[in-house]
């Protein structure tokens, strides 16, 4: 049986409590209730209950809670109880709610506060047997809005006196943001109120979302759900009917329509010299009544492209338009008070005298009755001088905040808004604001947003306040003035986010940036340079770049394009990462980074000096992800010796105190994995036996496998892994630290050992960057190192466990001793593919980085100064450059063509003894044995070279090669030097 909500409100009182009782108990076996929650029915004398508190806090959202019905008793003990403000009538139409007054809470009837076109009210007071309800049935096909801000219902005594002090209690103290009750044995104005009572009181707070203010806009007809009717315009000859809206508003716009709308998606798109133009980024939106009322809320807190065109309603008949709804953004606000104080003659005004939303480019210009006495307050502390020879004026005038230095902040957690002060370091990041009081003594002050400087807040999303102020002098029986504008910002951007900076201003989190940003010094170069690395394995994550002023952002802004790191080129983005599409700032970029595990890949932004030196990179990575759990099977006797290997015991334990070592022999499972950049592999290792013998991964998933706090080795903390060597007949597991077989780029191969939350066994887990440069300094392995570790109880603390192996199992599996299976591991040995060989060399590098190898000879430029090295390739042999993006190589096929004298020259043209070829990083240049062949002599000059430019050209880094073999055919080359212009026009294509 399906029970309309229509329906549901013409039910009798005892029908509709039963058909409430049963929703809400189905509801109630979902939602795990908290006092009041949304579309859940609550008793006053239900849990939590007004018997047990001094009082229950429900508080309702006007979106979210649109099936609401909460029971005020008609008793409680030998009290009466009832829904205040008190009723002598139970039409809808008279029952009234509290709602902001100047000096506290007055009533209005809640037919003028929730306000819709449905036939039946949304809205009922139902009485019952032994309780009134206050019920709300909002059908998904119905719209409301409320005229005020907040609604206020209490269930309280039939007596109760809302004093001063209680109401001020309930409208400044009471926290909004979530429903919650107040104990009795708290002492406040509120237990005061109550002590002649032996109950609590019951308070519903009905919060207006920014969706349910009075809509902007218009339609084909008039409509109860519009804010001003005098927005519209009337054709008096067709009876068109025509509005503008501002996109940027916090408030929801509305378009009428009783016949076509076009196009079909208003909003989403919108009509622009006679083309459909598409706007996706559209915060809400929802159709009501049949699809003949179009509800949206465009603005969202981040400043997206401004969307402008319009909409129109179609005749269904004869196709003619009857509205026409138009968008467009305004850049001038104006909040004229002066005549805001003639038209309401001085009367009180509830709401915010003016309410906006400035956004990049737009200002908003104060007017006031002037005053040359004005006093203009920064710090809230009026400190008012009378002159001798001033006029005896009755009021004086002020205007806060007169600076931007302490902000006024708009809190809305109470029923009545508070202010608070907050140093602009503290709420704002960005520079893209500007107060002019200068023509305040005018009657005009002027907030401008500067549209090419980035602005965020910290900490919770709120307005700002401004507020004008006439108030009497000493003992002049005048109420005051107090003139309030809301400022709502549009911001250029999230500020808790990874973001990559490098100026004094400080425009993201700090913190989020701590554990992924790191500061390098460049080599030769006196400049540092900011480094942030996003690697990204789950979820999704928000990062961006900002680049100071007079810094670019590349390649072309990064909108559409990054540097690859892997080839040195420049790629799309890939899918995974989305630019959030934000109002453009200069230098400015933010993106979404979605985990995609099949995509592997390392892009970089860069912000760039007009010298063409890089300050800081943004690196967005992606790696594919895997989880392995290796087994440990048991070793029977015939096997034990092939598979035995000798280890120092300190190795394997725990052991602070100093002691000498000795070895001990443990059996093994082998296990080998090889590793390549973009790749991050994580191991967990298991016990098995009885059924779980078998190799079929499924097996360990079932309870066949011991549950034990297994380790990973070597724990003795001056190694990083195990080597394995052969002595003799035997193998043996040697500790060896990282820094002696590895270098290059730090943090390129991460080795962590970790545990997962509510487990003991750790996880090794194998983490290398697609970008990284790894270097072996092994010359016999220089292609590739093997890591070894061990897995599984340390011999310390894992003896005993085999009492938790069943006595068949034990003869199954052939154990005689009481070390298994602490005396048997898993030996896994990873396999790492290093990027780039271990030369001489040199190229833009970093201090405590060693790409190359120590013993390079560096030299410095006599004419530019910049840094370099050079190479004797009798002597060594081989040699390499390297030069990432955003500098470019010359020449671009470097070591297949040199620089002789400036001229770039093909390397076959020198000498058939060098050989050219490139690893992941490096151009590499070595020497063929060939040179011996045809009895060549090598040459000190001129040297062949190599450099890296910056986009404007200045070198930042040379290699000379020198001591090379050149063929008896090879001339010095004549003819002009290439010039640096000339290699930025043929790569760039400018």
């Amino acid at each position: 049986m399906f029970v309309t909500m229509s329906s549901l409100r013409i039910l009798s009182s005892q029908t509709t409590k039963l058909v409430l009782y049963v929703i809400s108990a189905l509801i109630s076996l979902a939602i795990n209730t908290n006092v009041c929650s949304a579309d859940v029915v609550h008793d006053f004398m239900d849990d939590p209950a007004i018997t047990n508190f001094a009082a229950v806090i429900c508080v309702l959202n006007s979106h979210n809670d649109r099936f609401v019905s909460i029971s005020c008793p008609d008793r409680v003990g030998d009290v009466n109880y009832t829904w205040h403000p008190r009723s002598s009538n139970d039409s809808y139409i008279q029952r009234k709610a509290y709602i902001s007054s100047q000096h506290g809470l007055e009533t209005r009837p809640v037919s003028e506060i929730i306000i819709s076109e449905s036939a039946a009210p949304l809205w009922i007071f139902d009485r019952g047997i032994n309780s009134t309800s206050f019920n709300i049935y909002v059908q998904r096909d119905e719209h409301y809005i409320m005229t005020e801000n907040r609604l206020m219902l209490l269930c309280g005594p039939v007596d109760l006196e809302l004093t001063p002090t209680l109401v001020s209690y309930l409208t400044n103290t009471v926290d909004l943001d979530h429903s919650h009750t107040i104990r009795r044995n708290t002492y406040s104005s509120l237990t005061r109120a109550l002590d002649k009572y032996s109950s609590g009181i019951g308070v519903v707070y009905l919060r207006r979302n920014s969706f349910h203010h009075p809509l902007m806009g218009c339609g084909s007809r008039a409509s109860p759900l519009f804010r001003n009717p005098n927005d519209v315009i009337i054709d008096e000859s067709t009876g068109l009917r025509t509005c503008v809206v501002d996109p940027m508003s916090t408030l929801p716009i509305g378009f009428l329509c009783e016949g076509e709308i076009e196009p079909p998606d208003c909003f989403r798109y919108l009509i622009s010299d006679n083309n459909y133009v598409h706007h996706p980024l559209v915060h809400r939106y929802m159709t009501a009544y049949n699809d003949t009322l179009l509800i949206v809320q465009p603005f969202v807190y981040l400043a997206s492209p401004l969307i402008e065109g319009y909409c129109v309603c179609r005749d269904r008949v004869n196709s003619e338009v009857v509205a026409k709804l138009i968008v467009k953004p305004r850049y001038e606000y104006v909040c004229d008070i002066n005549n805001m104080l003639m038209k309401n003659r001085l009367k009180y005004i509830r709401h915010f005298w003016c309410s906006f939303v400035l956004h990049p480019g737009s200002n908003v210009t104060i007017k006031f009755p002037a005053d040359s006495d004005i006093i203009l307050d920064d710090d809230g502390e009026e400190q008012i001088e009378l002159k001798d020879d001033a006029p005896p004026n009755l009021f004086y005038t002020t205007f806060n905040p007169s600076s931007l230095r302490k902000l006024r902040i708009l809190g809305s957690s109470k029923w009545n808004n508070h202010v608070l002060k907050r140093h602009y370091s503290e709420k704002l990041a960005g520079d893209a604001l500007t107060l002019d009081v200068s023509n305040a003594r005018k009657g005009v002050v002027k907030l401008s947003y500067d549209i090419n400087k980035p602005l965020t807040m910290i900490g919770s999303y709120d307005s700002l306040c401004f507020y004008w102020r006439l108030l009497p002098r000493v003992n002049y029986p005048f109420e005051h003035i107090f003139a309030t504008i809301r400022i709502t910002l549009s911001l250029t951007h999230p500020y808790d986010v990874v973001g990559c900076e490098t100026g004094e201003m400080r425009i993201f989190d700090p913190q989020s940036a701590r554990r992924r940003c790191v500061w390098k010094s460049y080599t030769g170069i006196r400049r540092f340079y900011r480094q942030c690395i996003i690697h990204h394995n789950s979820g999704v994550i928000r990062t961006g770049i900002y680049c100071k002023p007079g810094e670019i952002l590349m390649p072309a802004n990064c909108s559409e394009s990054a540097f690859d790191l892997s080839t040195g080129g420049s790629l799309p983005w890939p899918p995974s990462i989305t630019n959030m599409h934000m109002r453009k700032v200069d230098g400015l970029q933010m993106f979404k980074f979605t985990i995609n595990p099949i995509e592997v890949f390392s892009l970089s932004c860069n912000c760039i000096t007009d010298r063409g030196i890089a300050t800081s990179q943004l690196i967005l990575e992606s790696t594919y992800h895997e989880h392995n759990v290796l087994l440990i099977r048991p070793l029977f006797s015939a096997q034990r010796n092939e598979r035995q290997i000798y280890v120092n015991k300190s190795d394997i334990i725990y052991d602070p105190s100093p002691s000498d070592d000795f070895l001990v022999s443990i059996k093994v499972n082998h296990e080998g994995r090889s590793i390549s950049p973009g790749n991050t592999y994580s191991y967990d290792c298991r016990y098995v036996y009885g059924s779980a013998l078998s190799r079929e991964w499924s097996s360990i998933f079932g309870q066949r496998y011991i549950e034990g706090s297994n380790s990973w080795l070597p724990r003795n903390l001056r190694w990083s892994y195990f080597e394995k060597i052969r002595r003799g007949s035997t193998y043996h597991l040697r500790g060896v630290n990282y820094n002696e077989y590895i270098t290059g780029e730090k943090n390129t191969l991460v080795v962590k050992i970790k545990k997962n939350i509510g487990e003991d066994n750790e996880i090794l887990e194998f983490s290398y960057r697609s970008s990284g440069i790894l270097i072996s300094k092994d010359p016999n392995n220089a292609n590739s190192l093997s890591f070894h570790y061990l897995c599984g109880l340390r011999p310390d603390v894992g003896y005993g466990l085999v009492d938790r192996i069943s006595e068949v199992d034990r003869e199954q599996l052939n154990i005689t001793d009481l070390r298994y299976p602490s005396g048997t591991y898993k030996l896994l040995e990873m396999v790492v593919v290093t990027t780039d060989p271990y030369v001489h060399g040199c190229g833009v590098t970093f201090t405590g980085e060693e790409i190359f190898k120590p013993d390079t000879v560096h030299i410095t430029d006599a004419n530019d100064g910049s840094s370099g090295c050079q190479v004797d390739l009798s002597e060594h042999r081989e040699c390499g450059f390297y030069c990432p993006p955003p500098y470019v190589i010359d020449p671009p096929l470097c070591f297949q063509e040199v620089l002789v004298d400036g001229v770039v020259t093909p390397l076959s043209d020198i000498s058939d003894s060098m050989v050219y070829h490139k690893s992941t990083h490096f151009s590499l240049l070595s020497l063929h044995h060939s040179h011996k062949q045809y009895n060549q002599e090598p040459k000190m000059s001129p040297p062949l070279q190599c450099r890296c430019l910056s986009i404007t050209g200045e070198v930042i880094s040379t290699i000379n090669i020198v001591n090379y073999y050149s063929n008896d055919s090879f001339k010095r080359p004549k003819g002009l030097m290439r010039v640096y212009r000339h290699i930025l026009d043929e790569l760039f294509g400018q």
